[in-house]
């Protein structure tokens, strides 16, 4: 039982070593040096390293790990009560009395569980320690061999050997190291790369703020690890960096932008950035900015900066007006942090660009870590949700996961309220944990907000310095279209004065013909001026010469004109367009406006139908307790009892897909959550003479909101069954059948109804592409499961496989990056 709880507590050896230092922390230690060895052998017994013909002996194990600090240490009774005893940690009642350490520290450890996590580490412990005392110092040592519990019958019968040593005053200084022998995970320190070992340590490890005035020194091989100085350097060269604090019910949040984040991919883009924004690092822009968007700028707190930002931010929200009414929210206590959102473009101005050490290393450190004193909590790489929040679009500018690192600090004293779970992966879901988290959403709302300020207007103002045009920012696309037409129109009607021009060169033609005719008949004249005759001549020769370069002028305007009728008649088209997607919009409001009375339905029903539940069984109660019993009375009762459970049946089908359950995801397999949506459509489908079944092939699990899977699955029947029905009603088919299919990492669904026209093979994805009637379909039920795999991380296909007919008839739910190994196996094992 003991070596289980070691394993399902302690996620893995990172964490299990975290546990000790913490512990270090707890002892008052100043110092902490973690010396992990993987290349040598050592004598178990002993722990001395072992010469290289002597690795293959008896009682030889390969690998030590070594915590070693200068805190308070331990002494015998404390060894035996706290340090051997599973859940038996006097630190526990020491911070329920909100008591601090000598150094005003307040413990990390209250669960009694670091025991489970050296046991972990490896086969053999060793613990050396010199606790403080005022008579002799003592040092006692305590050594366990793992190996020895495996056979016994109880944990009483294997004896643990304990050395004392008294010194002499002065000889030997408090403190206390762990040595572990005989490393089980030995990947897990040196196959990984030296990178990912660092995103490891610096999950657990604050590499961005001491501990507490603790100092942590690593060493694995000889080789020491500091993350420390490159995630500094990090955050300072971003090009947009966050900055809050929380305190007393108010959360303040600075954000301060670099000229860097406005350079842009392109050649064309960087081409724009350098003419208007480094000549004055950014200064007329943000000028532009403040004095153009003068509401928004102020609801952001923006002013003007310094050389370095040259825009700053800043927000004060109160936790009330942070805080989701649909839960109940506490405070949380004091916190702060820092986030920086970079890029990792290939230009000569990015801080990350492809020369730059920090390239890999901000890899490796993207996400927003959490510390508690200075030690990792380790959360969901995800846990703030940006994913959820990203789009696709090239236009998003708020916080990406991937672009993304940071850090918000905790601490024990303040922030008792914020509860671990017992495996340091997660908080437990408190009050104080929501208001917690509702901050930091505010967090990242503000980074959007000031970014989208920022970024979506350099692109309006770079269009105005470049290309002037009468239309205002705010124009609807329909007024750009008409704008376009109009000025075409114009363009358009220079046509006829082209024409006439071409006459007037004509016209040109004849006189400069009578000027030559002239000259030369004055030529034969009696008296002749040779100046005259040659400016005539001169003057000819310059006329006939700008006659052609207009007659090859004029051709080129013809083209340019022919190019304008042709954009004119690409306007009027785009007007068609946007007038058709202002119409498909309007019916996707009313999709929208439905769900919410769905929403708000499925509550109100919900609540009806447990009233009805309960009464019906009190009703129940009562008449069969009468005489003589009333049977018409009883099975009316009982139909309003069974007919209130399918309702809330039914109700309970829309519960995970409703709004603010969306944001849970949940482990599930995948065949448990097929099988509940064949459970749900069987009746109805059944009536309709449909089969529906799942075919079970290799399952698997993932990582899912479940009402998200509901709905992309209920699409895809629903889509099956408008087609098999036509084709049963018919009578093309005797019988519909849909086939759902469940093949690690896919889940397919097919029907055997006519397969989907070649028509709309590549489009049959997009919004609004439907080939029902238009009475029946609007073309959205596709476009909706692509959007709701694209928010979790899947996709979806129309597969290869094609009918009798020859036409495509199978979806493809690719589901790979969602996959989640049901049985984790230790890095190692």
């Amino acid at each position: 039982m003991l070596f289980k709880l070691g394993e399902d507590l302690i996620t893995d050896d990172a964490q299990a070593l975290v546990e000790l230092v913490k512990n270090s922390y707890d002892a008052d230690a100043q110092t902490v040096r973690v010396e992990i060895d993987t290349e040598h052998w050592f004598d178990r017994e002993t722990g001395q390293e072992l010469e290289d013909g002597e690795a293959g002996a008896a009682g030889a194990v390969r690998g030590r790990l070594s915590v070693r600090d200068d805190g308070h240490g331990m002494d015998l009774d404390v060894i035996r009560r706290g340090w051997l005893t599973v859940s038996n940690s006097g630190k526990r009642k020491f911070k329920a009395e909100g008591r601090t350490t000598r150094l005003g520290r307040t413990p990390l450890g209250d669960k009694g569980l670091g025991r489970l996590g050296v046991q972990r580490l490896g086969s053999i412990v060793q613990l050396e320690t010199v606790p403080v005392s005022d008579v002799a110092p003592t040092t006692y040592k305590v050594s366990i061999d793992w190996s020895k519990f495996l056979d016994a019958d109880s944990l009483s019968t294997v004896a643990i050997p304990v050395e004392t040593q008294p010194y002499a005053d002065g000889d030997v200084k408090p403190g206390t190291e762990i040595r572990v022998l005989g490393l089980n995970s030995l990947d897990y320190w040196e196959g990984k790369g030296e990178l990912d070992l660092q995103k490891q340590l610096a999950s657990i490890l604050s590499p961005y703020d001491n501990a507490a005035g603790l100092r942590v020194f690593i060493k694995i091989n000889g080789v020491d690890v500091d993350t420390r100085r490159e995630a500094r350097r990090l955050l300072d060269a971003a090009p947009t960096i966050l900055r809050f604090a929380y305190a007393n019910g108010q959360l303040e949040i600075e954000s301060a932008t670099q000229i860097v984040s406005l350079r842009g991919q392109s050649a064309d883009q960087a081409a724009t950035y350098r003419r208007l924004v480094v000549p004055d690092n950014g200064f007329a822009f943000a000028t532009w900015l403040l004095r153009e968007k003068a509401a928004k700028a102020k609801s952001l707190g923006a002013e003007l900066g310094d050389d370095k930002y040259f825009l700053r931010f800043s927000r004060t929200i109160d936790l009330a007006d942070a805080a989701d009414s649909r839960h109940e929210v506490g405070d949380p206590g004091p916190f702060s942090g820092e986030i920086s959102s970079f890029t990792f473009d290939r230009s000569e101005d990015s801080a990350l660009d492809t020369m730059s050490e920090l390239r890999s290393f901000a890899k490796g450190m993207s996400g927003i870590r959490v510390f508690r004193d200075g030690f990792g909590i380790r959360l969901d790489d995800d846990w703030l949700g940006l994913s959820r929040q990203q789009t696709t679009a090239a236009s998003y500018y708020g916080l990406r996961p991937l672009n993304s690192a940071g850090y918000v600090n905790l601490s024990a004293r303040d922030n008792v309220a914020l509860e671990e779970t017992s495996s340091r992966e997660a908080f437990r879901d408190t009050p104080a944990w929501r208001g917690f988290y509702d901050l930091m959403q505010q967090v990242v709302k503000f980074a959007r907000e000031t970014q989208e300020l920022v970024r979506r207007n350099w692109v309006t103002y770079a269009r105005e310095q470049l290309t002037p045009t009468a239309l205002p920012s705010t124009a609807t696309p329909l007024e750009i279209s008409d704008h376009i037409s109009d000025r075409a129109a114009q363009a358009a009607g220079a046509k006829g004065r082209a024409e006439e021009a071409k006459a007037t060169l004509k016209e040109l033609d004849a006189i400069v013909d009578g000027l030559d005719t002239s000259a030369a008949g004055a030529g034969e004249a009696l008296w002749v001026d040779p100046e005259l005759q040659a400016a005539v001549t001169r003057a000819s020769s310059e006329i006939r010469a700008a006659q052609t370069k207009l007659s090859s002028a004029l051709v080129e305007v013809d083209g340019v004109l022919d190019m304008i009728r042709d954009l004119q008649g690409a306007a009027e088209l785009l007007h068609e367009k946007i007038s058709l997607a202002d119409e498909r919009v309007s019916d996707a409001w009313e999709s929208v406006a439905l769900g919410l009375s769905a929403e708000i339905l499925a509550h109100e029903v919900d609540h009806i139908a447990d009233r009805l539940r309960g009464r019906s069984h009190q009703i129940l109660d009562y008449l069969r307790g009468q005489e003589p019993v009333d049977v018409r009375s009883i099975g009316y009762a009982e139909h309003v009892r069974a007919s209130s459970a399918e309702l809330a049946r039914q109700v309970s089908r829309l519960n995970p897909s409703l709004r603010f359950r969306r944001e849970t995801r949940g482990l599930h397999k995948v065949s448990d959550l097929v099988a509940s949506a064949v459970e749900f459509h069987h009746p109805r489908l059944e009536s309709r003479k449909i089969t529906l079944v799942a075919d079970i092939r290799q399952d698997f699990m993932i990582r899912i909101n479940e009402g998200k899977f509901m709905q992309i699955i209920d699409n895809l029947v629903r889509n099956s069954e408008y087609w098999v029905s036509r084709e049963v009603d018919s009578k093309r088919s005797d019988r519909g059948e849909i086939t759902i299919t469940v093949d690690s990492p896919f889940v397919q669904v097919q029907d055997n109804g006519p397969g989907v026209p070649m028509s709309v093979e590549d489009s049959l994805f997009d919004p609004f592409v439907t080939t029902k009637p238009a009475a029946v379909g609007r073309g959205l039920g596709l476009f909706v499961v692509s959007q709701l795999l694209d928010s979790e991380g899947g996709t979806v296909e129309l597969a290869d496989h094609r009918n009798h007919a020859g036409l495509r008839d199978r979806f493809d739910v690719d589901l790979r990056t969602l996959l989640v190994d049901p049985e984790p196996r230790t890095a190692g094992r």
